[in-house]
């Protein structure tokens, strides 16, 4: 595995089409597992996933991929009474419970906040957020930038399929439960000092256009 992710022609792989992925070699699960808990080089070489006994890589790092993760942060770092008791993991650092899943951003809870923690799963691995940014057209083309906003209540659902919805301007707000991202029970007493509002609104527009002045 390790031989054949340090073998590739990169001036090849760099050439693979937005939107697509680069096959890189077989594995079983097992081999995947301690590949992605080791601290090897190779691991850091753009985004991976293990799919159907393959390996493939699914993004590369980008410009836009990193300004637009800034702006998200820099948006909810705004709400300093849900930044005081959420903590951010940006790109490679990977759940030891989910080996498979690598986003671009995540929040999870500090033991601040008051949740109670699931069993097994320690905090700095606990993530009740998580942003997966992709794209394959440039600024300037159509249809725009979209969006899917999903509530992922077990640890072994899978995704629906749903419909993208469009970022548009003025505004296009999403609203994210304080209760959930801080792993409270439904009715429980949110914190007070500092108070934390029942909901993190969040415009996607506005980090857009935050993105989009970079460039």
């Amino acid at each position: 595995m390790y031989v054949s992710i340090a073998s590739l022609d990169w001036n090849q792989v760099e050439q693979t089409p937005r939107g697509e992925v680069y096959e890189v070699c077989d594995a079983d699960e097992e081999g995947w597992a301690l590949f992605m808990e080791s601290e090897a080089p190779e691991t850091k070489c753009g985004k991976m996933e293990w799919i159907d006994g393959r390996i493939a890589i699914v993004e590369f790092p980008s410009r836009e991929r990193g300004d637009l993760v800034g702006a998200f942060v820099r948006c909810v770092t705004q709400n300093i009474s849900l930044d005081a008791y959420l903590h951010p993991s940006v790109g490679g650092s990977t759940p030891r419970h989910l080996p498979y899943h690598e986003a671009d951003l995540s929040y999870g809870p500090t033991s601040q906040g008051g949740g109670t923690l699931p069993p097994g799963i320690q905090w700095r691995d606990w993530d009740t957020l998580k942003l997966e940014i992709g794209y394959s057209r440039g600024w300037g083309h159509g249809p725009g930038a979209t969006y899917k906003l999903y509530m992922v209540l077990h640890r072994d659902g899978h995704l629906p399929l749903d419909v993208s919805t469009r970022v548009e301007a003025p505004h296009t707000v999403v609203k994210l439960n304080s209760r959930l991202l801080l792993g409270l029970a439904p009715r429980a007493r949110l914190p007070r000092q500092p108070p934390v509002p029942v909901g993190l609104f969040i415009d996607l527009y506005e980090i857009l256009e935050l993105t989009r002045a970079r460039f």
